[in-house]
């Protein structure tokens, strides 16, 4: 079974236990096909970049919550549906993730000599300047 990650923006006036349940039946949608939840994240309430318009109303906040599970990609597509017939969600996505670790991006320009003078800040030069 593949890993997926979803990420949601669900309206920022919902209660605690609203969101709860929320979560609570994507979740059991996971286990009812045989999935498994790997790892939930609740980063509440947050500012948006910009307003997202829902079924009631424009909202420039939205609890955002996330949901790490492994399930088939047939059971993908329903879970799909009931995130589009939620009227608490503004948003959501699902992206597929690598069961691999990806790697430290530090480490990688360690490792290549060529990128490694973008880990150093630029040098001063005599007078102030940049030297640009």
């Amino acid at each position: 079974m593949p890993l997926y990650e979803l990420l949601c923006l669900a309206r920022p006036l919902l209660r605690k236990d609203e969101l709860g349940r929320m979560i609570q039946k994507v979740g059991s949608m996971v286990h009812s096909k045989g999935g498994v939840i790997t790892n939930v994240n609740s980063y509440g309430e947050q500012n948006l970049a910009y307003k997202i318009k829902g079924v009631q109303g424009k909202f420039d906040k939205a609890q955002i919550w996330q949901l790490n599970f492994a399930v088939s990609p047939e059971a993908l597509q329903e879970i799909n549906m009931a995130m589009r017939v939620d009227e608490d969600i503004l948003r959501w996505v699902v992206v597929k993730r690598d069961l691999d670790k990806p790697p430290n991006p530090r480490k990688m320009f360690h490792q290549l000599s060529e990128h490694a003078e973008f880990l150093t800040p630029p040098t001063r030069q005599q007078g102030g300047s940049l030297g640009l």
